[in-house]
């Protein structure tokens, strides 16, 4: 079945239905790839801002353990690069990993990957790609971006996340470089890039922030800029972007979160350890597991923890300074259980102000874990049916989740009864 036939099942079966709709499943462990194989696991998902899927799978074809499924206007999933292929532009290597997946503003995806079979071996084997065309590599930054703000000599070491805006052209880059005039031999940092008017140009790359200068507005130095998936968001039209980092020195006070805006090239400190939070009496806890996101107008969510003094209420989730929800919470949609964390999982918000998040959940209908837009329960695990099965598990990492610009469409993958892999589509509007 297509992901079109699939979707229009989903509708008709939920029609009239008010809020979230059932999820449908998109892609399916089990199901057969065009050219031959079938897919065995679902490792990232991602939807752009016309409703578009891209999956990264695995596969049971041992030449190609990992392959990209791409939609197409039909709702048929077209099979794209796959590691073990040839890498494209790079002669004599192949794709060895596949690191973070970002769709763009025009349908194609930016993608980080590790290559095998390079010259300089793991001197050169990271990279960042715009579909087929390769953007960065490591190595000189000379080579590979014609105009930047780096100084002359400094070297790309590592891509850890590349985020493109999804209703415009510009890339949020974070990673490690060697700048020659900071006297470390690697330092984390975050890049704003700008894509040129053909978007297979990336035409100007600007550091923002790195591991050794002074922090924004704080004067002390960032000992490092997080690299993980969900401690950096660029918003879709990106006026802003939210970040995380550690300051050098005292540990009680050196985590910190900050929104830039592009359009005055400002930094705003948001939260930072040790400092007043947003719920009375309590202070901002350790910064170091956080979740982010941003919309095109600046609205910031945050996952983050308070101070240690009552651990039953530690957790919470913060949109633009507001408490939205916090441990111990019963929301309306799943009283009188309980939320009892947070976990490690990915915030969203949408350009419509939906914010998606989930939770672990106790109580008289025992654990469970439960995945939210704004306040309506999308999925529970051993209540929520898909395909004529119970919900038994939703992965909720930042590449396991997905919701669009608008808000309207949300991805996130999960296993069904059976121990069936799969992702699953929710349609967010009434």
């Amino acid at each position: 079945m297509t992901l079109l036939a699939r979707t229009l099942a989903g509708v008709l079966a939920t029609a009239g239905a008010l809020g979230a709709q059932s999820p449908v499943p998109v892609v399916l462990e089990g199901d057969a790839l065009p050219d031959g194989g079938r897919v065995t696991g679902i490792r990232s998902v991602t939807i752009d801002y016309y409703g578009m899927t891209t999956a990264v799978v695995t596969t049971d074809l041992a030449a190609f353990p990992e392959m990209f499924l791409v939609e197409d206007f039909s709702g048929t999933f077209v099979p794209g690069l796959a590691v073990g292929s040839p890498a494209p532009v790079v002669g004599g290597a192949t794709i060895a990993a596949v690191g973070t997946i970002s769709p763009t503003v025009l349908s194609n995806v930016v993608w980080t990957a590790r290559l095998a079979g390079t010259p300089g071996g793991a001197a050169d084997d990271e990279v960042v790609y715009y579909g087929t065309q390769l953007w960065l590599r490591e190595g000189p930054v000379a080579r590979f971006v014609p105009m930047t703000n780096l100084p002359p000599g400094t070297r790309w070491l590592s891509f850890a996340d590349a985020r493109a805006s999804t209703a415009s052209g510009f890339l949020m880059l974070r990673g490690r470089i060697d700048d020659p005039e900071i006297g470390a031999r690697s330092e984390s940092f975050l890049g704003l890039g700008w894509i040129g008017a053909i978007p297979s140009q990336l035409v100007q790359l600007d550091r923002l922030v790195s591991q050794g200068q002074l922090a924004p507005t704080l004067g002390r130095r960032i000992a490092s800029v997080r690299p993980g998936p969900a401690a950096a968001a660029i918003a879709p039209s990106p006026t802003h972007i939210v970040w995380t980092a550690d300051l050098a020195g005292d540990e009680s006070d050196d985590g910190v979160v900050f929104r830039y805006n592009r359009a005055t090239d400002t930094h705003q400190l948001i939260a930072r350890e040790g400092e007043p939070s947003p719920v009375p009496g309590r202070t901002w806890g350790p910064l170091e597991d956080v979740a982010v996101d941003v919309a095109s107008g600046g609205t910031w969510f945050l996952r983050a923890t308070l101070d240690a003094s009552d651990p039953a209420t530690d957790e919470v989730l913060v949109r633009n300074g507001f408490v939205l929800v916090r441990e111990g919470d019963s929301p309306a949609a799943v009283s009188p259980d309980v939320i009892t964390g947070f976990g490690r999982g990915a915030v969203l918000i949408g350009d419509d102000g939906t914010e998606v998040w989930s939770a672990r959940l106790d109580g008289p209908s025992g654990p469970s874990t439960a995945l939210f837009a704004g306040s309506t329960l999308v999925a529970r695990t051993g209540v929520t049916q898909v395909a004529g099965r119970t919900l038994v598990g939703i992965r909720t990492a930042p590449d396991s989740l997905s919701l669009s610009p608008l808000g309207d469409s949300l991805l996130f993958t999960g296993t069904l009864a059976g121990g069936l892999e799969g992702a699953f589509r929710v349609d967010l509007d009434p």
